[in-house]
């Protein structure tokens, strides 16, 4: 077992410019780093600015050589120091057969992500692929406006530019507010948190309810905790101090998909904070927004509703020797190009955003460096002045090895 010697790109060339390869001076394997950048969580724009809370995408465009790797070689990618995972939840790279070419697994303690490739490689030189996974900011550190993103691969320097941080997140004083997030081992689990009198006010006959909005989610029974204390604006973030598990003193009725939590009379000085957890029973496509809405009732006044929730993120990524594309030609009824069209290309089977782009003057445009896989295609294109939307479904078969640019024409009428 052996670590992998990186040869990668010089920083021009991870930010998209032409630049010739820097190669380590090793006999061992060799993996081409061709590209290592960031962009927002669904993948779709390069990121240049982040704030507190904001997860976003490491991505990683490699390639094998003929020296290929063996079973267990090993790429190591560590972040840096003003960075932290954004999940830890493992991950496979697989060809376009399902076959599992490396398995990836972060140390949040060395900041660490490490792919094993598995013995599959070997039937795969000269393969191309790509995988991401998840980052947010280090906010528990002092962090300047300007965070030079500075990666260790397998013990080399690889600069991807600057983020822009936004800064730490101000004190937003609430009566109620609700947050959740995935969990970072089991990813179809989520926490949420509901945080009642930060305002710090005198509530009678205070009800908390919440009815699920989504049908292939329901609530863990056994996990709801109800915590008081006092609110304390603490390094940047809200603080529960003091607090102590009140969840047998006060009457909580719940179900799969809904629960009502009667707290009584809270006093000014009482903070609470409401614990509890959701399961995925179907996964939903990546990126696609879980939210619910919080109520909260209390003599003498109305209703008041906050929502809250979280983007269902999957780390992944693929390898394979075949490399495919995509040629799109828009035309009009008259079979005239039609120019401008803007066109975005998503994966059918997660959601995945994976490129976009505007048709020529020629009314073509190309994807290339796609993995074998099935595609959806939305085109947004003016018609005499009115704006119009369609989808176009790309199947997995039609991409072979003896049509590997794939042609679609698409007629707008």
């Amino acid at each position: 077992m052996k670590k992998i010697v990186v040869l990668f790109l010089t920083l021009s060339a991870l930010l998209g410019l032409d630049s010739n390869r820097a190669t380590a001076n090793s006999q061992d394997t060799e993996v081409v780093i061709e590209r290592l950048y960031l962009s927002h969580a669904q993948g779709e724009d390069p990121l240049d600015s982040v704030e507190q809370w904001e997860l976003f995408r490491v991505n990683v465009d490699f390639f094998i050589p003929e020296t290929i790797a063996r079973g267990g070689d090993k790429l190591e990618i560590t972040l840096p120091s003003e960075l932290k995972f954004g999940n830890l939840a493992a991950f496979d790279v697989q060809d376009e057969e399902g076959a599992i070419i490396g398995k990836a697994r972060m140390n949040p303690g060395t900041k660490t992500l490490t792919l094993t490739y598995t013995d599959q490689v070997l039937s795969r030189p000269k393969a191309k692929g790509t995988f991401f996974f998840y980052a947010q900011v280090d906010h528990r550190q002092e962090l300047p406006d300007m965070i030079p993103v500075d990666f260790t691969v397998n013990g080399q320097r690889v600069p991807a530019g600057e983020l822009n941080f936004a800064g730490k997140e101000e004190q937003v004083v609430t009566r109620i507010n609700k947050s959740a997030w995935q969990e970072d081992l089991n990813l179809n689990e989520a926490t949420h948190v509901v945080s009642l009198n930060r305002i710090k006010e005198s509530m009678e006959n205070v009800v908390v309810s919440e009815s699920l909005q989504h049908q292939k989610m329901v609530y863990l029974l056994d996990s709801f905790k109800v915590y008081k204390g006092r609110w304390v604006w603490q390094n940047n973030e809200w603080v529960l101090l003091d607090s102590v598990d009140i969840t047998d003193h006060v009457s909580l009725l719940s179900s799969p998909q809904s629960y009502e939590l009667s707290l009584g009379d809270v006093l000014p000085e009482e903070g609470i904070r409401i614990v509890y957890k959701t399961e995925l029973t179907a996964l939903p496509n990546l990126g696609q927004r879980l939210e619910n809405k919080v109520r909260l009732d209390r003599a003498g006044y109305e209703s008041e509703v906050v929502n809250g929730g979280y983007n269902y993120q999957k780390a992944g990524g693929y390898a394979q020797q075949s490399i495919y594309g995509l040629h799109i030609q828009a035309q009009d009824e008259q079979g005239l190009p039609v120019v401008g069209g803007f066109v975005q290309l998503f994966k059918t089977d997660t959601g995945e955003f994976v490129s976009s782009g505007s048709m020529d003057k020629d009314g073509h445009l190309i994807f290339r460096d796609l993995p074998k896989a099935a595609y959806t295609i939305r085109q947004t294109v003016t018609i005499d002045g009115e704006v119009q939307k369609r989808e176009y479904l790309i199947h997995k078969e039609d991409f072979t090895q003896e049509n590997p640019i794939l042609s679609y024409h698409m007629i707008s009428k």
